[in-house]
């Protein structure tokens, strides 16, 4: 492993930093985040390694709404994330486990197998619908999904417990 590529572990926090200007995308606004990570960035083009124990965001500006109370942990290895992420956004509560390829095109090794249960995402809240006043979605969600290779999705998508409440009720 010692030729494998470059090693970096440790703790990076950031405190209000203006991730809109940085991007430059006026769509996300600050950030304040920390993470207990180890990094491999591996040689010759060979991807990156990581390893997140923690990941907390206690604060996170996007589309006009501050998203908080993330966190997450994991790996991410060959473009595929595995591990859990945690939401106590009293707009954006959910839990999800399991693994979420992030492969472009749904390229022949993209894979998703994971468990979503969504408690409260105010759309109305995080300005997704900004059509309605009141626009409130619950659902679990579960997937088992990989691509054969020829175009197609092979597997079992299943959705349930769907709840929708609009401005005229549920």
């Amino acid at each position: 492993e010692r030729n494998a590529g470059s090693r970096f572990n440790g703790t990076v926090a950031l405190e209000n930093v203006d991730a809109g200007a940085l991007l430059s995308n006026d769509k996300f606004g600050k950030a304040s985040a920390f993470a207990d990570f180890d990094a491999l960035f591996r040689r010759n083009g060979g991807g990156i390694e990581l390893t997140l124990d923690t990941l907390g965001i206690s604060g996170f500006g996007f589309n006009g709404y501050d998203f908080s109370g993330i966190a997450a942990k994991g790996t991410y290895v060959d473009n595929a994330f595995r591990g859990s992420i945690v939401s106590t956004d009293p707009n954006f509560n959910f839990s999800y486990n399991g693994l979420f390829s992030f492969v472009p095109d749904f390229a022949d090794e993209s894979q998703y197998d994971f468990i979503a249960e969504v408690g409260n995402i105010n759309l109305a809240a995080i300005n997704v619908d900004r059509s309605n006043p009141v626009s409130q979605l619950t659902l679990v969600a579960s997937a088992n999904v990989k691509n054969t290779g020829d175009g197609y999705v092979n597997g079992k998508i299943d959705i349930s417990n769907v709840v929708y409440k609009g401005p005229k009720g549920i």
